[in-house]
């Protein structure tokens, strides 16, 4: 107990550094400090070896008493049975190792656990051209429907996205704008007020939107704006110079990403065509009237957009004065070529003597990626995993007639996803390595880490029976448990290992020295597991707003640390008794050969 205060200090102390790695090292740290120095002083100041316990203490620890020693006895006299089975005993861990591998086939995976933050966030649009009062209308539909179907909804506000006027807001500019454009955000009640979760009511407002002829595109995003908690998402990136082949791709990838179970709001990247005022110059007209087009696009520039003529100054603020045509006189073509250009000589000239106003669309904007033209279509995933729904995409997308000089490949989520694991896989070796070096120095042998290593594997047994068991996925947050779990599975066998070593060192046989050693230290062992799984659990169990995200690491924690240390105990006293008799015969047959030769000199 007296750990706890420091080892919350610890924690307190790696938030700090905003990194968990850090915070696992500093509690680790604290910890060790304490318990080298504050500990022994107290059980040397506390504990009493002769001290009588009271009445009741004695009747209530009694059953308990009774329970551990039968427990110490039929431990004793399993691996009195294993060590003299050692065949038996090691096949049936290979072959359970084995079989949980199996089992990972039917776990799926994903980057980052779906989370219910209680927000939904959402948009969608009308046809290209739709004015600010039919969105309006359709909007306010939207909204009382909603909240009839979903007393959850705490609230919900929309906005209809207007083009900005002004050209020097740029980030205005940069979104998603326009009279046919809604968005919109949804709070919902507290997790623990409602049944029905974040996904199950997206996906019934995705329904909902389905049902407006209106609509030319919609999209649904779980989690709101916080990416980290709506789930996975595809990217299908496809590459080319060409637009037309590469948006006939895309749309088909659409299509087929559409009809494909697990996909929802599937998007392409490319924005639509949309209608525009275009001003094309006639240059020969422009000379004869002693005019460019760069002098003349600054004129209509400034008619349209407007001209800082000058700032106006009120306490201590400035406040940009623009001139420009009124909103009336520049709406049509025919205001635009009505719109006056001066000369040097200052004659004006009227726009449409000089030009030609038409109305055309603009071409969408182009991305680019690694220097090449690239259009995505991306969806979310509702009711599948990102491996399953990834694998149905691929097979379909092998069967498509794709020119060769386009390029189709699976991003997004599922790329990271790859990294992520890769640096995790490449993080648990240099776990493994640093683990087994610094066992290595304290048991001053490579025989006897090698032995306690092999808790490491039946940690992983452990973890996927978990994730099957629970219908948990392979993630981030799993994958960071079971790294964890690589410093913790192993201290169970340190125990074992060291304690067999010290009745080795006071003249006991192999085997005798490990079914004593095993039962004296098996209430150890069970109680360092005990605590931490107790303390995972409710963190596996998963209480309150988001605990979604943080669950699999309990599950794994607590699958791993159970069956590793089951096993453990009953594995590693085997492979002991096999290396250690090893051991034995080997220096058994080096001194017999020194004695041959001291014989043969002899004689």
């Amino acid at each position: 107990a007296v750990f706890l205060p420091f080892t919350m200090m610890g924690g307190m102390a790696g938030i700090m550094f905003s990194q968990l790695g850090w915070m696992v090292c500093i509690v680790m740290a604290i910890s060790l400090i304490c318990a080298l120095t504050l500990i022994p002083m107290l059980s040397a100041t506390m504990l009493n070896k002769n001290r009588k316990n009271s009445k009741l203490f004695e009747k209530l620890y009694s059953p308990i008493r009774k329970f551990l020693d039968r427990l110490d006895i039929f431990y004793a006299n399993s691996l009195t049975w294993v060590v003299r089975h050692k065949t038996v005993t090691i096949v049936t861990g290979i072959l359970v190792f084995i079989g949980s591998i199996m089992l990972s086939f039917g776990i799926g995976s994903e980057f980052i656990p779906q989370s219910d933050n209680s927000q939904i966030s959402g948009n969608f649009q009308l046809p290209v051209g739709a004015n600010v009062e039919r969105s309006k209308v359709i909007a306010k539909q939207f909204e009382s429907s909603l909240k009839k179907k979903y007393p959850e909804i705490a609230t919900l506000s929309y906005t209809v996205g207007i083009p900005s006027e002004d050209d020097d807001n740029s980030w205005a500019q940069m979104q998603t704008s326009g009279t046919n454009y809604v968005s919109f955000r949804i709070k919902l009640s507290n997790v623990k007020e409602r049944k029905r979760d974040i996904f199950e009511i997206s996906e019934g407002i995705r329904q909902e939107l389905s049902t407006y002829p209106e609509l030319y595109k919609y999209n649904v995003v779980s989690g709101g704006s916080n990416g980290m908690t709506s789930g996975s998402t595809v990217d299908v990136e496809i590459l080319g110079y060409d637009f037309d082949v590469t948006e006939k791709l895309a749309k088909e990838i659409k299509e087929k990403m559409s009809n494909t179970k697990g996909f929802r709001d599937v998007t392409i990247s490319r924005e639509d065509y949309k209608p525009q005022y275009q001003i094309e110059f006639d240059r020969e007209k422009l000379a004869l009237n002693g005019l460019n087009v760069g002098t003349a696009s600054s004129f209509i520039r400034n008619r349209m957009n407007g001209m800082t003529a000058s700032l106006f100054r009120e306490d201590g603020e400035e406040y940009k004065i623009k001139v420009r045509y009124d909103r009336a006189h520049r709406q049509s073509i025919e205001d635009i070529e009505n719109i006056m250009i001066y000369n040097q000589s200052g004659k004006a000239i009227r726009l449409n003597e000089v030009a030609k106003v038409v109305e055309k669309f603009s071409p969408p904007s182009i991305e680019r990626q690694d220097r090449e033209r690239i259009v995505k279509v991306s969806a979310t995933l509702y009711g599948e995993t990102l491996d399953k729904a990834t694998n149905k995409l691929q097979s379909q997308i092998d069967k498509m007639q794709i020119p060769s000089n386009i390029g189709v490949q699976i991003g997004g989520t599922l790329e990271e996803q790859q990294e992520s694991f890769a640096d995790m896989g490449l993080l648990a070796v240099l776990i493994i390595m640093l683990v087994y070096f610094v066992m290595a120095a304290q048991f001053e042998s490579l025989r006897y880490p090698f032995i306690i290593m092999f808790s490491i594997p039946f940690a992983l047994t452990g973890v996927l029976i978990a994730l099957f068991i629970t219908g948990g996925t392979i993630n981030m947050m799993s994958a960071i448990g079971s790294i964890m779990l690589i410093g913790i599975v192993v201290k169970n066998g340190i125990v074992l290992v060291d304690y067999i070593n010290l009745n080795r060192e006071r003249g006991m046989g192999i085997t005798t020295a490990v079914i004593n050693g095993g039962k004296s230290r098996l209430r150890p062992v069970i109680m360092t597991t005990a605590t931490t799984v107790l303390g995972m659990i409710p963190m596996a169990i998963g209480f309150g707003e988001g605990a979604e995200l943080w669950q699999p690491m309990g599950v794994v924690i607590v699958g791993g640390l159970t069956v590793s240390t089951l096993i453990t105990l009953i594995i590693i006293p085997t492979l002991y008794c096999v290396f250690a008799s090893r051991e034995v015969k080997t220096y058994r047959n080096k001194h017999r050969i020194k004695l041959n030769r001291r014989t043969i000199k002899a004689e």
